[in-house]
């Protein structure tokens, strides 16, 4: 009976070294910015299963890391096979602390990370196994992690660029529009055909009466506004008649990494 080499726990072993009931997962994360691109390679004595790439966000490479081990357990139990032990392979210390329980998780993103990848463990039949290996033992897996990281670096970077022409356009359509003090609230209508007592607008937080804020927005909580919305043409108009730099008062929701 073929046995798992003992250098194993230095780096993953070839498929041939591999007894029939062992599988070998390795994974690694790609992270920059929030932006994670994540590799899972799995391998069994007699099959090298396809490569599985996957983007994702994180709070940092530790977190990066604990969910490329979470997208490599998903992996795993989707297999219509099953084996007796799943030895999983990082390169990354701090993570493997965590899998290990070497290191308690306080951190709540951690710690929820930790709780998903426990329950995948519960359904996963088998032995897994956590092993730390240097990165140039799964280079080959950093280097396309790399690659789905900055892939999704591409397309945020272009969600970012057309936030931003939006924006643009939303001010100069709010340089259309007139800006007055009534009662102490600032009150916008169009220079042309409009007139009082037109929409109420606020900067703080960002808020307007018109009805495509109150479809779009104003049913939404405070966190989901200043996570996602954008401003209107009267918000940009008052944030101009104030000399406020909207870019900056919407800066969180047009530079998201989503």
């Amino acid at each position: 009976m073929r046995k798992i080499p003992k250098d194993c726990y230095i780096k993953p072993p070839d498929a041939e070294q591999l007894p029939p009931t062992v599988l070998v997962v390795i994974t690694d994360a790609g992270y920059k910015n929030g932006v994670v691109g994540i590799c899972v390679r799995l391998r069994a004595s007699d099959r090298k299963y396809s490569d599985s790439k996957y983007e994702r966000r994180a709070k940092g490479p530790v977190h990066a890391e604990l969910k490329a081990v979470k997208a490599a357990l998903q992996r795993v139990k989707k297999l219509k096979r099953r084996f007796k032990k799943v030895l999983v392979y990082t390169d990354s210390t701090s993570a493997h602390n965590f899998l290990t329980g070497k290191w308690p998780a306080k951190k709540p993103h951690i710690r929820d990370t930790l709780q998903d990848i426990r329950k995948l463990e519960k359904e996963i039949e088998g032995e897994i196994e956590y092993i730390h290996v240097k990165g140039k033992y799964i280079k080959a897996v950093d280097k396309k992690a790399g690659k789905i990281r900055k892939r999704e670096e591409k397309r945020v970077a272009e969600r970012i660029a057309k936030r931003k022409e939006k924006v643009e356009r939303c001010i100069a359509e709010g340089r259309k529009m007139h800006v007055e003090i009534v009662n102490g609230d600032y009150r916008v209508w169009p220079k042309a055909g409009g007139g009082p007592p037109g929409y109420k607008v606020e900067l703080d937080p960002p808020s307007c009466e018109c009805p495509w804020w109150q479809n779009k927005w104003a049913n939404k909580p405070l966190y989901v506004q200043k996570a996602r919305a954008l401003p209107c043409k009267h918000i940009c108009a008052v944030a101009e008649y104030l000399g406020r730099d909207i870019f900056k008062i919407f800066e969180k929701a047009i530079n998201r990494n989503d």
